[in-house]
């Protein structure tokens, strides 16, 4: 390539790019290096706590290389971003002359890369990396434990959630390949963070669930619901077979109770949550002395309904599914239409569980618990969709009458 092609290739390139390629390029060097150092990127904060609150680099380096590609460049994929609110805008632009970006074009030889041209734009989907499973911390009481999960915790906007998930496709894809071990420390921790995090993989979710009718697992009660998280309005309806008993309307504004026994409704005021404390997996669950003690971050569920349990399953994730030692997945299956991890193992209280999760959202398909070879409890989600558009349900509230919870 001559000077002058060089020239004219590089002015084709946007100005941003350009200004962080120098010190991308520097970070490859000095990570290939030496592999297990700590590299810093001026501008973003350093911190050594486990997996995505580990420094992450900022942005993708675009190198143009001679020869092979004429006039076109190459990006450096899976460069994972570190969450936002340790970033700051103090990074200062450096000139990238002929001989640096040759030079980081050598460097990165061994990274994996992708051709693109020059009239494509160029985007790249970031994801925080899995964090690997670790036996559960502990602390001599409960305050220290609450100030370990507090270090080990950021607290996000909730429309900017997605912005910390995994790479999904890669996992899923795996779990589902011929010769990979389903029950590696890697795939166990997939299937648990999926669980603890699943709001962060979805945006709408709509379907049916079943569950016993009080104690009687021969009577079943169901739950129609639809969510939206982006327009903050969630519906559902309980009902005992043909017979309606309930029905929930959640705004963020407010929470309707439409009571059919009695036709009697209640309002109260919601708070919904606009950001949320996002904890490390590892420091979701904390032993805590004397041993039947234990600190848990659980997902805030006031602004639920019943599909809680369903949609966000953590308080079922973290007490059975913590120690690692309890459990297996036992294989990878179809169920109405959703890909599941098929899971079994003894839970905190000693029983026998069964659990089909949904290995791309983490959503609970079904669980059975069981004492002495007798099923004590279930829950079945017998329809799911995810990300489709729902429609808004008004209340019909006529000839219900208000019951003030709140006297004035």
């Amino acid at each position: 390539m001559t000077t002058e092609m060089l020239d004219k290739a590089i002015n084709g390139i946007r100005p941003e790019l350009i200004e962080e390629a120098a010190d991308i390029s520097t970070v490859v060097k000095e990570k290939a290096e030496n592999p297990d150092a700590v590299v810093l990127v001026q501008g973003v904060e350093a911190y050594r706590s486990p997996v995505w609150r580990k420094l992450l680099a900022a942005a993708s380096a675009l190198v143009l290389v001679g020869g092979a590609v004429t006039g076109g460049a190459l990006i450096i994929k899976n460069r994972t971003a570190k969450p936002a609110d340790n970033f700051n805008d103090t990074t200062s632009a450096q000139q990238i002359t002929e001989e640096s970006t040759i030079a980081q074009a050598e460097e990165a030889t061994e990274a994996e890369v992708t051709e693109i041209s020059e009239e494509n734009t160029v985007t790249e989907t970031n994801f925080i990396e899995l964090q690997l499973h670790e036996t559960p911390h502990y602390a001599e009481t409960h305050d220290e434990a609450k100030e370990l999960a507090a270090e080990h915790s950021i607290t996000i906007p909730w429309n900017e959630r997605h912005k910390y998930r995994v790479d999904t496709k890669h996992y899923a894809e795996l779990l589902q390949s011929d010769g990979y071990d389903i029950n590696s420390l890697e795939a166990k921790s997939y299937i648990y963070h999926m669980m603890l995090n699943s709001y962060l993989y979805y945006d709408t979710a709509k379907g049916t669930i079943n569950f016993p009718y009080s104690n009687d697992l021969s009577h079943y009660t169901s739950v129609d619901f639809q969510d939206d998280f982006n327009k903050r309005e969630i519906y559902n309806k309980h009902s005992n077979y043909s017979d309606i008993i309930s029905e929930k309307f959640i705004s963020s504004e407010k929470v309707i109770d439409k009571i059919y026994n009695g036709n009697n409704y209640t309002v109260i005021p919601n708070d919904w949550q606009y950001e949320i404390k996002l904890t490390e997996d590892n420091y979701r669950y904390i032993d805590v002395s004397p041993p039947d003690y234990s600190f848990s971050t659980y997902i805030c569920n006031a602004f639920m309904g019943f599909e809680f349990n369903v949609l966000m399953p953590d308080q079922i994730a973290l007490p059975w599914l913590m120690r690692f030692e309890n459990w297996q997945i036992n294989n990878i299956s179809e169920r109405i239409g959703r890909t599941v991890a098929e899971l079994s193992g003894i839970n905190d209280k000693g029983n026998d569980f069964t659990l089909a999760v949904d290995i791309y959202t983490g959503i609970l398909i079904e669980y059975t618990v069981s004492s002495n070879g007798t099923v004590i409890d279930y829950l079945k989600t017998t329809d799911l969709q995810v990300d489709i558009p729902v429609e808004h349900i008004e209340p019909d509230l006529t000839d219900f009458t208000k019951i003030e919870l709140f006297k004035k």
